[in-house]
Order: structure tokens, then sequence, then C-alpha cells
């Protein structure tokens, strides 16, 4: 059995080590949401939510050190649990802007990481002994996430850069190697060693997640790189606007050309489309959402009266998030002008390259 506070000749040595690693979680989150907020575009949500993620981990290491070096054991729990929604704070806003930014509208995980945070609260309020359960459930969807993040570095990293990859994924097991040699039950079986051993692994972790991270954040999401060209279309068949990001501000106004493309574009689809209904008549309502063209994307996004096309190298889940919010902002803006559309009317839409811009930066 752990006795406490913690006392002893490794009283000082862990003290010196866990003051490093609040220490660095601090520097650490302090450095990524100085970086991101410094940057005049390309704000990445993943250095954002890594940011968060560190300074409210350094929250949970800093009550940890009150929990085990300077409170009696009565009232340790109530630091510990403090401790726990710090760290579950971290998570959540983790995984809501990962979510929102990538992958839906309604944030699924981090949802179930706010009602375990309430659970959380409560056992707290109440004074249950439920904290540690509920401390590793909180970890579950954000590790779903990180898996999921990870299958996608692996897939998109060049070959001269997977070792970077390699790093960060052995950092992230480094780190959730680091807690059973922090427990109770391997202090008390090996001595305070233990703890020695799992906080140096926790130090070594944060070195290589954040210092990886800063290298590889952007191979997944380098997204503007993949853009070619972006049209909106009326219901009526008209082009509204078109947009190549590849010229920038440079290109010339080429909305005839666009119009051009677009009905090519709209022909072949609703081609694709009479061919599936007439195969299977139980799928009329369906919709193409992606296409394919050599190595080419077509990705689709629907309104009440507007259709967006996206051209791109690849398929993100963020291109259809940006495409949601985009027609969401046009149909907006327009939505006493856009039911009684007519083609003189084009003009009024000029401003659309601009909230293109916009909403694609």
């Amino acid at each position: 059995m752990v006795l406490y506070p913690i006392t002893g000749p490794l009283r000082s040595p862990l003290l010196i080590l866990e003051g490093i690693i609040l220490l660095l979680g601090s520097e650490y989150g302090i450095y990524f949401l100085k970086k991101y907020y410094s940057a005049t575009a390309d704000k990445n949500p993943f250095i954002y939510s890594w940011g968060f993620f560190f300074l409210f981990f350094a929250g949970m290491t800093f009550f940890n050190l009150i929990a085990n070096y300077f409170v009696e054991i009565d009232v340790r729990d109530f630091f510990l649990q403090l401790g726990y929604l710090s760290n579950g704070i971290g998570l959540l806003i983790f995984c809501k802007n990962i979510e929102r930014n990538f992958y839906k509208k309604f944030p699924v995980l981090a949802s179930i990481i706010g009602i375990d945070l309430g659970l959380l609260s409560m056992n707290l309020i109440l004074g249950y002994d439920y904290s540690l359960i509920f401390f590793v459930i909180s970890w579950i969807p954000f590790l779903i996430l990180l898996l999921d993040y990870i299958r996608k570095l692996v897939k998109t990293a060049k070959e001269e850069k997977k070792w970077r990859v390699i790093l960060f994924i052995i950092g992230i097991f480094i780190y959730l190697f680091s807690y059973p040699l922090l427990s109770e039950y391997a202090i008390t079986n090996f001595g305070y060693i233990s703890k020695i051993i799992g906080n140096l692994m926790i130090i070594i972790s944060l070195t290589l997640v954040s210092f990886m991270m800063l290298h590889i954040s952007q191979i997944e999401f380098r997204w503007k790189e993949n853009l070619k060209s972006i049209y909106i279309i009326h219901e009526s068949g008209d082009c509204l606007a078109f947009y190549n990001f590849q010229d920038g501000d440079n290109q010339l106004d080429d909305n005839e050309n666009g119009q051009f493309i677009a009905e090519g574009i709209i022909g072949t689809t609703k081609m694709f489309k009479n061919i599936i209904e007439s195969k299977d008549k139980e799928k009329l309502t369906e919709k193409i959402e992606v296409m394919d063209h050599k190595d080419t994307k077509l990705i689709f996004g629907y309104g009440k009266y507007i259709t967006v096309i996206l051209i791109a190298d690849k398929f993100l889940n963020l291109y259809k998030y940006k495409i949601e919010k985009l027609i969401k902002y046009i149909e907006n803006l327009y939505n006493d002008l856009l039911p009684k559309y007519g083609h003189d009317d084009i003009i009024q839409f000029e401003p659309l390259k601009r909230i293109i811009k916009s909403v694609f930066q």
C-alpha cells in the first residue's frame, strides 16, 4: 500500500520529474496555441487542439502533484478528481474541434466525453468513488479519433516522412504504457522506481508527440494543395460562380467557361444518376456525393436552391464540411433572391468569389 503524501529519499527526484512534466505540458500548450493564433492563414485545427490538450494535461499534472505530495490522504481524492476533470476538458476540446472541422456537424465522440465529464462532476460533488472509471472512459473517444488520424497519416504521408509518423505513434504508445507504471498496484509491488520510470516515459512521449506533431500535422491537412476549382450552380442550371484555386487572386473573370464546364459536369452526373436509378428503383432520391475522374475527385454538395461542385485531387471530410458551410452561408445571404432567380440576376452574385475564398481560406 502506498502512503500519501509521498515521503522518503525518492520524493525529491519524483517532484523534479513531475515538475518537468508540468513545465513541458504548459510550455507545449502555450507554444501550440501561440503558433495557431499567430498564423494569418492556414490555421491548423490540430495545432489548436493539441495546444489545449497539453495545457489541460498540465492542469491534471498540477492537481496530481498537490494530491500526491502536499495534502493529507483524506482530501487527496478531491484533488485527483480535479485533475481528472482538467484532463477531460482538454480531451473534450480536442475531440469537439476535430470532429467539427473534419468529420460531422454533430460531435458524437465529444458528446460522450461531455456526458462523462458531467458524471465525473457529480461523482466529485456527491463524494462517490467512481472517478477512476470515468477517467478511463473519457480517454476512449479520444483514442478512437486519434487512431483514425493515425490511419490517415499512414495512408497519406510521403515515404520520406513516414519516419515522423512512426515516431509520433511510438510517442503515443509510450504515453499509454506509462500509466500502468504509475498505478498504485505497480508502486506497491515495485516501489517508487516504477513511478520514476513512468514519469520518464511521459517526458519522452510528450517531447516526441509535440515535436513530431509540429512536423506531421500538415501531412493530412495540406488541403489547399489538393484544390483545383469549384462551381456554384443554381437549380435553373446557371453557374452563379466559378473559382479556380490554382490561379488564386490572379485568375480572370471566366464565368462563361465555368458555365460551360459546369453544364458538362451536371449533364454527366445526371446520366450516371439515371443509370443508377434504372437499376435500383428504391434509391430514386439518392444523390451523387463523390465521383472519380482519373486522379481527380468531384465532390458534390446540395442545398435547397444551389449545388456546389468541388474538384480536388483527393477527397477529405474537411471538404464536405466546407461545402456545407458555403451552401448554408450563400442560401442565407441570398434567401430572397434564389427562389425567384432569373438569368439577369447573375450580376448580383459577383461577391461569391470573395465568399468562396473566405470559406476555403
